[in-house]
């Protein structure tokens, strides 16, 4: 009987809600992107007063509004698209890089300069090098916010290729040492043959879980850019008084606008900080459920 996979379970249900919210976000959102909460007359007992935003949670705004009057659960709900489509999209094209640089330092034994590449690069503080290359156009960029997402994921894609290379790199020589290996590279079984029927199917599992954690890591470095107010896809900087808001209103970036929030109304951060650490904590789990269940490939 197989051992029930808990961490697997959790994350996927944790996951669940999140895609559902990025395919369908701009259908489930209770107001258009650019509503803002208009400033009206109330009676109470203490009778007729001003009602402006921000405005904590009621039925009418169940996340509450912003201080620009912006509905939290609308800005969630369109800015979920670019926090759970965009990271991933980046991650794949890092491991692609990662596991094709991987496998040919494995084949052909690299260069001492190409050994050295890698280990200074893993050591490099990759938020600092986001900040000084994003932070100078980042603010009012005049153009789409997809520039600026593929400057993100050049600047990950550099830095974050080797350490994803020098992983590869061990697993495929790993396989190359097995008996089966070395039997059908000795009867003339061509690179892309082996690769194909013996180094795909072994590293198979291994890539997914890699896919997972990096794909972690990088929205772990969004949220951190965040703090800095550098966000993905471009940010909103307004004067008297300043502020700095998310373009594209990816999760992080809310976090990022509203941290200053904790000390006074708080639900303008708690939605998107629940929303954030759900989706980590949720990748996280999925992670260690797949170390779990491909374990016994490991253990080989």
């Amino acid at each position: 009987m197989k051992k029930f996979n808990f961490p697997l379970t959790l994350g996927l249900i944790l996951l669940l809600p999140i895609l559902v919210a990025a395919v369908a976000g701009p259908f489930l959102a209770p107001y258009p992107a650019d509503h803002t909460e208009s400033v009206r007359y109330e009676e109470t007992s203490e009778g007729r007063v001003i009602v402006a935003p921000p405005s904590p949670p009621s039925p009418d705004y169940l996340l509450g509004t912003n201080k620009k009057g912006h509905d939290m659960l609308t800005l969630l709900l369109y800015g979920a698209r670019w926090t759970v489509f965009t990271i991933p999209v980046l991650t794949f094209f890092k491991l692609l890089l990662g596991a094709a640089w991987g496998i040919r330092r494995a084949f052909r034994p690299s260069n001492p300069l190409a050994t050295l590449s890698a280990g200074p690069m893993n050591a490099l503080p990759l938020v600092v090098f986001l900040y000084f290359i994003l932070a100078p156009v980042s603010n009012n960029f005049p153009f789409s916010p997809m520039i600026l997402v593929f400057l993100f994921g050049a600047v990950i894609t550099i830095f974050g290729t080797p350490a994803i290379a020098l992983s590869l790199e061990a697993a495929t020589r790993e396989q190359m040492g097995q008996e089966y290996f070395m039997a059908a590279q000795a009867a003339g079984a061509s690179g892309p043959y082996l690769i194909r029927h013996h180094l795909i199917p072994f590293l198979k599992e291994r890539l997914v879980i890699l896919f997972v954690t990096e794909t972690t890591l990088t929205l772990n470095t969004l949220g951190q850019m965040g703090i800095f107010s550098v966000f993905l896809g471009g940010t909103i900087e307004t004067f008297d008084p300043r502020t700095f808001n998310s373009r594209v209103h990816e999760w992080a970036g809310l976090v990022g606008q509203s941290r200053f929030n904790i000390f006074s109304d708080q639900w303008i951060l708690l939605g998107p900080l629940t929303a954030y650490i759900v989706t980590v904590l949720g990748l996280f789990l999925l992670s260690e459920g797949l170390q779990q269940r491909y374990s016994r490939t490991y253990r080989r």
